[in-house]
């Protein structure tokens, strides 16, 4: 790992050429120096690669480029394993950074060095990049990602590259995979930073894989429920009850059909 690099940028891409470029462009448009941009691309078939080649003649010691065949969790785990910097994160292609994010990650972490997760709030937009609302993320531990889901995004979240040695890399899902990382890594504290201004933005559209809040499948939800409750749910239960009913309907209505029995079931069996 290269101290002087401060942040390394993952971005899996496959056909996402239409949003390729403000993506780049928004790490570019920092006015920070102190990154490097791994773009994994999975043999896409449209313009990204032109695209991606036209910025490598700009900025060939900021940007690694590599074409391999792969699914989305590979790809982000390869950019890990090869990137240099001090904190990691992954941005989808066809999302983007807002001005001043990485100076604002900076800045919070040479305040709190102490910090090994640190999190922002965003904002949605849609295909044509109009400002839809706000998401402010402020309750972020193993709790909330089990019954709330992301309560954290990856488009606004950065992490100690160390991390991944205790924690393990992300898992090869089809989904929820983003989600299921975050969980894993609630063993540490979710520091937020100390400004509700949005720093990434979620672009809403019909091609993206997965809708923000429908992250849910059978296997993550065994995951969480086995891995994540255990005393700190029931001390969370006893001394917020409604809230908790209230966060527990949220839940159940995120799963789908024919998967209330199951969780009633495992309650049960735990005495939950």
């Amino acid at each position: 790992m290269n101290e002087n690099i401060f942040i390394s940028i993952v971005i899996p891409n496959l056909n996402q050429g239409k949003f390729l470029s403000q993506c780049i462009d928004s790490i570019l448009d920092q006015k920070f120096n102190s990154f490097e941009i791994i773009i994994i691309d999975s043999y896409s078939v449209d313009e990204s690669d032109k695209i991606i080649k036209k910025y490598l003649k700009k900025i060939k010691k900021k940007l690694i480029y590599i074409r391999k065949k792969c699914g989305q969790a590979e790809a982000i785990n390869y950019g890990f394993k090869i990137a240099k910097g001090k904190f990691l994160a992954f941005q989808a292609a066809d999302d983007y950074y807002l001005k001043d994010a990485f100076n604002k990650f900076y800045s919070f972490s040479k305040k709190n060095n102490y910090a090994n997760i640190i999190y922002g709030n965003i904002e949605f937009r849609n295909l044509k990049n109009k400002f839809l609302r706000p998401l402010n993320f402020n309750f972020v531990n193993s709790f909330s990602l089990s019954y709330e889901g992301m309560v954290v995004s990856n488009q606004s979240t950065i992490f100690k590259k160390t991390l991944l040695n205790k924690y393990g890399y992300i898992l090869d899902m089809r989904q929820s995979f983003d989600l299921e990382f975050w969980l894993r890594l609630s063993e540490e504290k979710y520091f937020k930073l100390d400004t509700e201004k949005p720093v990434a933005v979620f672009r809403i559209h019909s091609r993206q894989k997965s809708k923000f809040y429908n992250f849910y499948d059978n296997t993550l939800r065994q995951i969480m429920l086995e891995n994540y409750e255990k005393k700190s749910y029931f001390y969370f239960l006893s001394k917020n009850f409604l809230r908790s009913i209230s966060r527990f309907c949220r839940f159940c209505i995120h799963l789908k059909k024919g998967q209330f029995k199951y969780i009633f079931l495992y309650f049960k069996k735990k005495n939950f």
